[in-house]
């Protein structure tokens, strides 16, 4: 009888939804989050803070200032939430349209070193001081239609829907930014497209345009205080996917790839999905966002009109994905905003479709008190080889036995399909009881094959860690 021969599955990567559907490379990692030593257990669950104070309405804006948490509501008001009283907010806001973020685009926000947050939402700038309500932030001279604010040099820059082509920034010396002298702007010049959004990183304002990107320097003109010191010709095709990563920016591009910048060079990190994306009907409401926990560090962006959140990690340059699953399967994530908060240990969110606040919880396996479901489909393995193969077993290596002693445990599932046809039918692994440690399962799909894809889900509430798979089989003759 032939001798058992041994073949990994690879489980251990991110997904290459751009590859053939017939190729090895694998078609799914869903809520999946990947250890240092490539392996899979759920990603932090989405679980209800039950914030009390909030208004009626969703949450599209959040950010950490100082010892807050500040929210914008779909109704365009203001929240603040304290470390010393986490998950209770007052209103910053009134019913009056003065101290409300005016305008229809997606909040953003920026503060300049003092007791000043200051938030564009496509109209007249706001600001808020710590203490009181909001308040319009300009008093005198131009007041920009901002749909983007960040804080450079002293002073306050931003963008104007009214006046696309150029960018402006408040007075020198005008410590509360409510001066903009009519002077105060300038034309990315280098390209003639319109600027869509501004960010500021280490001393430098990068201004998105349609099709480039212009990076200025502080200079030491009083007039004319920015200096371009380089151009991409890359443009921003959604102005609220830039993300900071560590000094650069990475954001979705003119030509729908994710790339990572500098404004010097560039590096497009989005190969791997890149038929995705330019799959998709509507990508600039894409938003995105960079959340830590535990060993990880992974930029998110979230494309609501499509359902789908692409996941990057930038050790392993592996992209999984984000789902919520309903009672009608798996759609996009249920949140609109985020905020990191360091001093809490946690990442909090605005809820899509209701007025509450959740949280990332690292140690909870149940989105919202329904299932977390990891999900990881394999490519087309042939094990080295195209010959026919006999199944002898799957052999999983699991971190178990951390469910409770009631008698019940949840399950691994495994299914797989031969040779391009149809899914079998799911079989069952136990993850294992309290003290029940032995860390190697096996189970028995059976079959002859020449190449298998495999899918393992687990939606379980008991911790578990997928650590290896493997194939045994025997060589059947051709």
């Amino acid at each position: 009888m032939p001798a058992i021969a041994v073949a990994p599955i690879g489980i251990s990567g991110g997904v290459n939804v751009s590859a053939d559907a017939a190729s090895r490379a694998t078609s799914t990692a869903t809520n999946v989050t990947l250890g240092p030593a490539g392996e899979n257990t759920q990603r932090p669950a989405f679980t209800d803070t039950e914030t009390t104070g909030m208004g009626a309405f969703p949450i599209n804006g959040a950010y950490r200032w100082r010892t807050w948490v500040i929210f914008v509501d779909a109704d365009r008001k203001l929240w603040a939430m304290s470390e010393g009283a986490p998950y209770t907010v007052v209103g910053i806001s009134d019913s009056t349209a003065a101290t409300q973020l005016a305008g229809v685009r997606r909040p953003v926000f920026a503060e300049d070193g003092l007791p000043r947050l200051v938030i564009a939402g496509g109209n007249t700038i706001l600001q808020w001081t710590g203490t009181g309500l909001c308040s319009a932030l300009i008093t005198s001279g131009i007041t920009p239609n901002a749909t983007h604010v960040a804080y450079l040099g002293q002073r306050l820059i931003a963008n104007d829907v009214s006046r696309p082509r150029e960018w402006f920034w408040s007075d020198i010396g005008d410590g509360s930014h409510q001066s903009w002298n009519a002077a105060n702007f300038t034309t990315p010049d280098a390209s003639p497209d319109d600027v869509v959004a501004v960010y500021a990183s280490l001393r430098e304002a990068y201004v998105f345009g349609e099709r480039s990107l212009q990076v200025y320097a502080v200079g030491t003109d009083p007039l004319n205080p920015f200096e371009n010191i380089v151009t991409l010709a890359i443009g921003c095709m959604a102005p609220y996917s830039p993300v900071e990563v560590d000094g650069a920016w990475m954001w979705l591009d003119d030509r729908r790839r994710i790339v990572v910048s500098n404004g010097r060079a560039f590096e497009d990190v989005s190969g791997d999905i890149s038929t995705a994306l330019r799959n998709m009907e509507t990508v600039t409401d894409c938003w995105s966002f960079r959340i830590d926990h535990k060993h990880d560090t992974n930029y998110v962006f979230v494309f609501p009109a499509e359902g789908k959140a692409w996941v990057f990690n930038p050790v392993g340059k592996t992209w999984t994905d984000w789902a919520y699953y309903s009672d009608q399967g798996p759609v996009g994530i249920p949140v609109a905003s985020h905020a990191a908060w360091p001093a809490l240990n946690t990442n909090v969110f605005g809820a899509l479709s209701e007025s509450n606040v959740y949280k990332a919880d690292p140690d909870v396996r149940s989105d919202l008190g329904g299932p977390l479901v990891m999900d990881r489909v394999t490519g087309n393995l042939d094990h080295g080889t195209n010959t026919r193969k006999r199944s002898v077993r799957v052999r999983c290596v699991l971190r178990r036995g951390t469910g409770g002693a009631s008698g019940t445990t949840a399950k691994l599932e495994i299914r797989k399909a031969d040779d391009g046809g149809s899914w079998d039918d799911w079989e069952f692994v136990d993850v294992g009881l309290a003290g029940d440690n032995d860390q190697t399962v096996d189970a028995y799909l059976g079959g002859i094959f020449r190449r298998r894809r495999y899918q393992f889900r687990y939606s379980g509430t008991q911790e578990m860690a997928l650590i290896s798979a493997d194939e045994h089989f025997v060589p059947v003759s051709s």
